[in-house]
């Protein structure tokens, strides 16, 4: 279990250096405006291209490694994400720096599916730190220009491919023969592309819709009121992504060699850590948001408009992040149609929906259809999933993965609220309870499952044990 815990915390720690490089050209924006003369549509689309190719592309990219040899699309990644890294550096206008974003991720994507992440993840994690500090030194001490920041981002992939190259040539076998490009060997995976792409779009959609009909339906304030409630939410996706971006692979590996007793126990690992790991955030959120947007922003009268925004979000995205491993379950098997189907019928509810309740019931209304929406999710595609994938798991993923953290979470939270002092008015004391509350209820949501109980404890008996003697 000890072995479990630290091989997890190196990769999550991996996962989450990779967002963060995928966020790191935010830096440069000004810079791209100016030098580029880049509109805000175009620099848009050079941070977002970066992310949607990455959700195509992960997926995508394990199935390929599966197919035509990891070692193959290991390598072809490899040089083609450099080369596409060095184009961007010697982007000379808007759209050829968006198209050598979106070129440039996927194939950063097709390695990241190939398992190699323990490695690999420690590599990133370190080129990942000092891409993004070097870029600030730079911009900040050197020369605050985009030829400058992106000099320096094709510098750290060129020791990226130093890095990476000598592990790939370490610890991957010869082929038995040159690689050459087959279409016959891409056409069995069509099907699933275009079906993972349709996800993805439509879950670009869901995802912001209601801010485009609420920037049309709500007065200003309330709009905004609502964006930096949805703000706040997101930081859910933080704990969840990195999680089940990890699990995934593996995941592909254990269905490809029909193991689904090993499947089983890694799909309800990962729906355990992340009902653990946001069960208490979210429920932090919606018992004192109105406390948290204080403790953040130092406004009172923001916190009190947006704290019921807050709340309803909140909920609806830890709902929302319950579905992320029944998802890479269903990606796993190669079976993409049943989230597609559930997302087409999901877009159709819910901009009648935003039309109806909204003019009525304002941004809290809307917040609590994303609640709505997501239980939907979980009580249908869940359960339709689980009569052909893993049968015998349905309840065990109801129950163990996701009630019981939730509960715990929320029951120890409960019995803070009660204890807290009534009045918290400065935000130093705000932002001690909430750290004291959060931990305490991650403790108790981490009790309620059985693997990390028997770890805990076999903790205590070994320290209990190591003080006496």
């Amino acid at each position: 279990m000890s072995r479990f815990v630290s091989l997890l915390a190196i990769v999550l720690t991996g996962q989450f250096m990779a967002v963060l490089d995928a966020s790191v050209v935010n830096v440069a924006a000004p810079s791209i405006h100016a030098d580029l003369h880049a509109t805000g549509a175009g620099l848009q689309l050079v941070i977002a291209g970066y992310v949607i190719t990455s959700a195509v592309g992960l997926v995508t990219g394990a199935r390929l490694g599966d197919i035509l040899g990891h070692r193959r699309m290991f390598l072809a990644g490899l040089v083609l994400f450099t080369l596409a890294s060095l184009g961007c550096g010697l982007a000379t206008s808007t759209g050829m720096l968006v198209a050598l974003r979106f070129v440039e991720n996927v194939y950063k994507s097709a390695l990241f599916g190939l398992q190699r992440q323990v490695w690999t993840n420690g590599v990133n994690a370190a080129l990942a730190t000092l891409r993004g500090v070097g870029a600030v030194l730079i911009l900040a001490e050197v020369s605050p220009t985009i030829e400058a920041f992106f000099l320096w981002q094709a510098l750290i992939s060129l020791l990226s491919v130093v890095f990476l190259g000598l592990g790939v040539h370490r610890t991957l076998p010869h082929g038995p023969r040159r690689a050459r490009f087959s279409l016959t060997t891409l056409l069995p995976v069509w099907r699933y592309a275009g079906g993972l792409t349709g996800i993805t779009l439509l879950a670009l959609l869901l995802t912001q819709v209601d801010k485009l009909l609420l920037s049309r339906l709500l007065s200003l304030q309330d709009f905004g009121y609502y964006s930096l409630a949805s703000l706040v939410a997101g930081v859910l996706y933080l704990l969840i992504t990195p999680i089940t971006t990890a699990m995934f692979p593996r995941m592909v590996e254990l269905v490809s060699v029909h193991d689904n007793a090993t499947l089983g126990s890694i799909y309800h690992r990962g729906a355990e850590l992340v009902s653990v790991l946001t069960a208490p955030v979210a429920m932090l959120l919606a018992l004192h948001g109105e406390g948290a947007l204080f403790a953040w922003s130092g406004s009172l009268e923001l916190a009190t408009a947006a704290a019921p925004i807050l709340a309803a979000l909140a909920i609806g995205t830890f709902i929302n992040g319950l579905m992320h491993m029944p998802y890479q379950l269903q990606l796993a098997h190669g079976w993409t149609s049943l989230i597609l189907k559930t997302n087409v019928v999901a877009v159709a509810l819910l901009v009648p929906a935003i039309l109806w309740v909204v003019p009525r019931y304002g941004a809290v209304g809307a917040a609590w259809i994303w609640i709505a929406l997501n239980t939907g999710y979980v009580l249908l595609n869940v359960g339709l999933m689980h009569r052909r994938i893993l049968p015998s798991e349905k309840w065990d993923w109801y129950g163990q993965d996701v009630l019981m953290p939730a509960l715990g979470a929320t029951a120890t939270l409960l019995l803070l609220s009660g204890l807290r002092p009534p009045h918290l008015s400065d935000r130093v004391a705000w932002l001690a309870y909430l750290s004291v509350a959060l931990g305490t209820a991650t403790a108790c949501a981490a009790l309620t499952v059985r693997d990390y109980r028997i770890y805990v404890f076999r903790w205590i008996r070994r320290a209990t044990n190591a003080h006496t003697t």
